[in-house]
C-alpha cells in the first residue's frame, strides 16, 4: 500500500520541478528581451534621418516581432507548467479522495493569495514585454 507520506513527497517533487520549469522559462525570457532591446538600442542610434532608415525601420519591426513571439512562446509554457500543476493537485485527490487523509500532511498548493502573487510576477512582465513591443513597433512607423 501506498504511504500518504511517499505519495505525498513524491508529488511535491513533481511540483518543485514545474516551478523550476516556470523560473527557467521566466529567466530565458528576461534573458532573451535584454538581448533583443540591446540590438533596439543599438539599431536606433544609427538613425540618421535619410533613407538608409527605412532599412533599420525593418530590423526594429522584425526585432519587435520577434519580442512578442517569444512572449507567447514563453506564455505556451507557463500555461503548460500552471497545467500540470493542476493535473498533480487532481492526481493527490484521486488517490486520497478522503480530506481526513489528506489533512495527514501539508497541502500541495499554496493560499491564493499566493499563486496569485506568483501568476502577477510571471504573467505580468510577459504582458509589459509585449506592450512595450507593440508600442516601439507602432512608434517607429510613425516617428
Amino acid at each position: 500500500m501506498i504511504e500518504h507520506k511517499d505519495c505525498w513527497e513524491l508529488l511535491d517533487k513533481k511540483i518543485q520541478r514545474e516551478i523550476l520549469w516556470i523560473h527557467q522559462r521566466m529567466n530565458w525570457l528576461l534573458t532573451f528581451q535584454g538581448l533583443l532591446f540591446t540590438a533596439f538600442g543599438l539599431l536606433y542610434q544609427k538613425k540618421t534621418g535619410t533613407d538608409a532608415d527605412k532599412e533599420i525601420i525593418v530590423y526594429i519591426t522584425l526585432l519587435s516581432f520577434v519580442g512578442i513571439a517569444m512572449c507567447i512562446c514563453i506564455a505556451a509554457g507557463l500555461k503548460g507548467s500552471s497545467k500540470a500543476i493542476a493535473a498533480i493537485q487532481i492526481e493527490w485527490e484521486s488517490l486520497f479522495p478522503s480530506n481526513d487523509e489528506r489533512n495527514k500532511l501539508p497541502s500541495l498548493r499554496s493560499a491564493k493569495t499566493h499563486r496569485a502573487l506568483g501568476l502577477t510576477s510571471t504573467w505580468g512582465p510577459l504582458v509589459l514585454f509585449i506592450i512595450t513591443w507593440l508600442t516601439i513597433s507602432i512608434a517607429i512607423h510613425h516617428y
